[in-house]
């Protein structure tokens, strides 16, 4: 069962503002679908649910148990590497961070990797576990913290699908595999059917070539030239 939080449909500093939760309930009935691939490095996970409640948060939790003191999160054009407890001037009690593909807890010698298609809310909890937590849902009434700007769509009412992947590994966060794996679970292989063709076609094919272990693709784009008539 899942409380709503009441709205108080004004202004309220962020500082003075205190949580509460509504005396009426609403079920939340999430079906979970986990597969493993024969040829795959990680578990992929589906969770499908039917949103009836307000101002509320879904998480997933991963208790890691790893003894580390930052995290890699993907960002743009790299893996942004950062301190799990915030800067002491930090006042708000929640640490959310953005991530684009995965976000990896790793104390060197083992890690886990959660990767993920469009959750790119995450914290790592200070609870001595360095718990990875994952957002599934963010319902919220309002948006900005310098006004009142009601947000009636973002509480995300009704039907949702999530997906993400978990990915346990041996040896350092950092090794080129693992990102490989996270960025790749994002642009699944897709195959279609073409029409009968006459000629040969070789048994591989790529429109590039290139090498090492450390790149990763992030655009590609194939550039057509037209002949031009004299």
């Amino acid at each position: 069962m899942l409380h709503s939080r009441k709205r108080n449909g004004k202004m309220v500093p962020f500082r003075q503002r205190k949580a509460g939760r509504s005396s009426e309930k609403v079920p939340l009935r999430i079906v979970t679908r986990i597969s493993l691939e024969a040829a795959g490095n990680g578990i992929q996970v589906s969770a499908k649910f039917n949103n009836q409640a307000m101002d509320h948060r879904l998480r997933v939790l991963f208790p890691t148990g790893l003894i580390a003191s930052t995290l890699l999160a993907a960002s743009i054009f790299e893996a942004a590497e950062r301190d799990i407890a915030p800067a002491p001037d930090w006042i708000n009690p929640s640490n959310a961070q953005h991530q684009q593909a995965f976000v990896s807890v790793s104390d060197g010698s083992a890690g886990l990797m959660i990767a993920n298609k469009g959750l790119n809310e995450y914290e790592v909890l200070r609870d001595g576990r360095n718990t990875i937590a994952v957002t599934l849902l963010r319902s919220v009434s309002e948006l900005g913290d310098w006004g009142v700007f009601p947000t009636p769509e973002a509480q995300c009412l009704g039907e949702r699908t999530v997906e993400f992947a978990v990915r346990p590994y041996a040896g350092d966060a950092a090794e080129p595999e693992a990102f490989a794996w996270a960025y790749q679970y994002q642009a699944p292989w897709f195959i279609a059917q073409t029409g009968w063709q006459q000629g040969s076609l070789p048994a591989e094919y790529q429109p590039l070539e290139w090498q090492g272990r450390t790149l990763a693709l992030s655009a590609f784009k194939w550039i057509l030239q037209r002949k031009t008539l004299p």
